[in-house]
């Protein structure tokens, strides 16, 4: 799920592979992860929890949370900006 200010700001074809990065990074302990222009590798913080990925094309960083709903909802990961959570 994307927030609607990313929804039209980035490309779809960026956005399938954000969608991509954030599931193979999304296991374990790991339920967040960073997209940061500013990075140069890939790493994992507090504990494992975040991993933060180089992304130099984005303007700032978003973010992709993993949360577990339960029922049938289940689990849902949603893109956006800081402040948009």
């Amino acid at each position: 799920m994307w927030t609607a200010s990313l929804s039209n700001a980035i490309p779809n074809m960026t956005q399938v592979v954000m969608i991509a990065k954030a599931l193979s990074k999304l296991e374990g302990a790991t339920d967040m992860v960073i997209f940061d222009p500013d990075a140069t590798e890939e790493g994992l913080e507090d504990g494992g929890l975040v991993a933060r990925v180089p992304a130099p094309g984005l303007g700032e960083e978003v973010y992709a949370k993993l949360d577990n709903y339960g029922g049938d909802t289940g689990l849902v990961v949603t893109f956006y900006k800081a402040g948009e959570n």
